[in-house]
Order: C-alpha cells, then structure tokens, then sequence
C-alpha cells in the first residue's frame, strides 16, 4: 500500500511511546488516532506500526523515529545506536510489570518549547527511568502521578540536590541495583507515612508543596512522594552502598529449643510468670537481631542522613516487623538461602562463604505467642549467649 505524507508534521520526542506520538501527529492533521493506526496497521488492536511506516506519512527519516522512539528498534537497530542510559520500552505482555521504565508525561514547560500545548487530546506520554522524575532545567517534579499537576520546586533545594545525589549514584553503583535500592527505600517511607511516622523535614516541606499551614501525606500522593524524596535518596544510598547492617546476625547463638518447652511448662503449671523470661531467652524465642557494632553504625548513618528521631525497634508490633527490621531480615535470608524463591537482589558481602552454611531457625520452632506479648518494649543490646543461661532455667 502506498502511503502518502500528512500536511502537517510533528517531531518526535526523546523517549515517546509509539502511540503518543501516533496520536498527536493524526490530531494536528483532523484525524483520530485510531483512524491513523488503522491506515498503517489496518487495526485498532496491537498490531505493530513500523518505522518506515510512520516515516511515509510523518516525513521524518526512519532512523530518526528509531532513535526518538526505541520501540521502533529491533535488537541489530539498538546495537548499532548509541542509548545506553536510556529507558527500555516494556514488552506488550510485561504493562506495569517491567521495572526498568515506566510511562509518564514530560514536563509541561518543555513540551511547550516543542508546541505541544498539553490539551487533553495533545499531551504527549515518554519513557523514562528511575531517576527522572524531575525537570532540573524547570525545576517541576514530574515523578509518577503528575500528568496534569508538577508542583515547583524552586523554594525545594533540597529535592533538586536529591536528585542530583541520585544520579549520581547511578554512576557508582550502577543502574539496576540503584533502582532495586530506590525502590526498597520508597516502600518503607511510604509505610512511614501511613503510620504517621514522618519527620519534621517531611511535614514542612509537605505543607509548603501543598499550600497549606497544616498537611498530611493523603492530601496529595505526587506532593506526599517529592516530600519524602529525599529521605527515600539517603536511605537508598545506604541500601546501594551494602552496608554491613547484617553482619552482627550471620552467625546466632546455638539455642536450645528444650530451655523454651521448659519455661513454657513452668508458666503454664503456675510456678512461673511470663514476665520474670530473661531477655535473652526472649529475643532468641522471637527471632530478633541482635544490635551489635555494625547494626548500631547503620542506625546512626539513618539517625545522621534520613531522619534524626528514627529509633531502632527489633520487637514485631501486631505480627509485623518494624520496615527497616524487616528489610535487614530479607537481606540475611537471601544470604543464607540465595537459592530460595526469594529474589538474592544483592551481592552478598564478604563473609559469604562462611554463612551461607549456617542453619536458620526455621519459624515453627519459635517460642509461643504468649512468650512475646510483654516483650516488644525491651531493647536488646548485647549479643545473646544461651549457654550461660541455661544452667538458671
């Protein structure tokens, strides 16, 4: 089929999705998007438009469409180009499970440089990475959330320098474990903020992003998330940076599983109160870590770069682990058993070898509910040794 150009031309931008830019160029031209995909691919449905295609009726060469749009490319065309850095389009079947791109709008100020005037029907949509969810030149956040509103962050310096640390620890540490580490500190400032347990930089810079004397992290989720970013850019470092936090629990104390059953029979005949169980029979009984010298170097890297009122809590409230304690758990699992089915998403540190044959209590050999109950206010701060312990019960 012959393919004639449309009168009016549209550049491509950097990192456009197939379909935005099919949309806007059969809009400047009266047409639908549909009717243009069904012009070129005769269907509606996800049948492939090519370069060559899109290059007849836009007049654009087709390797300027390859390069503004890597959907375009086949693996030989991206061998060829230079796009290292750039976001990886998700295959069709992936949506939003692909984790090294996601889809947003461009920053408004630099989509009208370009003409496009961000009506409903004229907005564009782009690829991009983990770290480009600011407009540094405009200074707007532009993260996840923000296709009709990207609040200023002229009066935010800090925000901007956070970006600008994350960026630059893409190029220390690498891309992916960069992503996988921002991802990993997003999630546990986010449970952060539905327990309420902000700091006091995060409110004030949350009133001001909102506009309002008094604020909360529900009112706004982009407002809420540029709020945290930089507590999420100084916790992310430490994560990336693999810090020695699990060192301290790699290798337990033998614990003897008869002591527990023992003081378990005591408190159920009456002889003995649940509250008179050492403490360290408790934190074994439990399965919590042990606050050795790297645990306390990394609680104080939080306490100096995240938040300073953050307070170290080992005990589980309701059945859950406090996020960070949680976090650490995961990382000493997947040293221990990289073989399991959960994701070894870091490199293990360098006693590897040594731990990764030590056993790990497994769940069910955990002491009874009612051991932990009056538990969860102690703190812990030596390391455990049961053995000495065991004459007394």
């Amino acid at each position: 089929m012959h393919l004639r150009r449309l009168p009016r031309r549209r550049a491509p931008l950097l990192n456009e999705t197939v379909h935005s830019y099919l949309w806007r160029l059969a809009e400047a031209n009266g047409l639908t998007g549909y009717d243009l995909q069904t012009h070129l691919a005769g269907s509606t449905q996800k049948d492939t438009v090519t370069a060559e295609q899109l290059a007849a009726v836009s007049g654009y060469p087709a390797r300027t469409l390859r390069y503004a749009m890597l959907e375009l490319c086949t693996p030989d065309d991206l061998a060829t180009m230079q796009v290292a850095g750039r976001p990886r389009p998700s295959p069709d079947n992936l949506g939003w499970n692909w984790p090294y791109s996601g889809k947003r709008a461009p920053c408004h100020h630099c989509s009208a440089r370009r003409g496009i005037t961000g009506r409903r029907s004229d907005r564009a949509q782009v690829w991009t990475t983990h770290e480009d969810i600011i407009c540094l030149r405009h200074r707007r956040w532009i993260g996840a959330g923000t296709n009709y509103h990207q609040p200023d962050l002229t009066e935010h310096p800090d925000i901007l320098h956070a970006n600008r640390q994350h960026r630059r620890m893409i190029s220390r540490y690498g891309r992916d474990r960069v992503r996988q580490s921002i991802m990993d500190a997003a999630g546990i400032h986010h449970q952060w903020n539905q327990r309420f347990q902000f700091s006091d930089q995060f409110r004030r810079r949350l009133a001001r992003l909102q506009q309002q004397p008094t604020a909360t992290p529900h009112t706004s989720a982009e407002a809420a998330v540029a709020a945290g970013y930089p507590e999420t850019v100084a916790l992310a470092r430490l994560f990336a940076s693999r810090h020695q936090a699990v060192a301290d629990n790699l290798n337990p104390e033998p614990f003897d599983h008869a002591i527990l059953h023992a003081i378990y029979d005591e408190i159920s005949a009456g002889h003995r109160h649940r509250d008179d169980i050492p403490d360290d029979i408790r934190v074994a009984a439990a399965g919590l870590l042990r606050q050795g010298p790297a645990l306390t170097r990394f609680i104080a890297e939080i306490q100096r770069t995240v938040d300073p009122d953050y307070r170290w809590h080992p005990w589980p409230y309701h059945r859950r682990f406090p996020p960070i304690t949680k976090w650490i758990m995961d990382q000493i699992d997947s040293i221990r058993e990289p073989d399991n089915n959960t994701p070894h998403r870091y490199l293990p540190p360098e006693h590897f070898p040594a731990a990764k044959n030590i056993p790990r209590p497994r769940r069910g050999h955990h002491a009874p509910t009612c051991l932990n109950s009056n538990g969860r206010n102690h703190h812990p701060t030596l390391p455990i040794n049961l053995r000495h312990r065991s004459s007394e019960a």
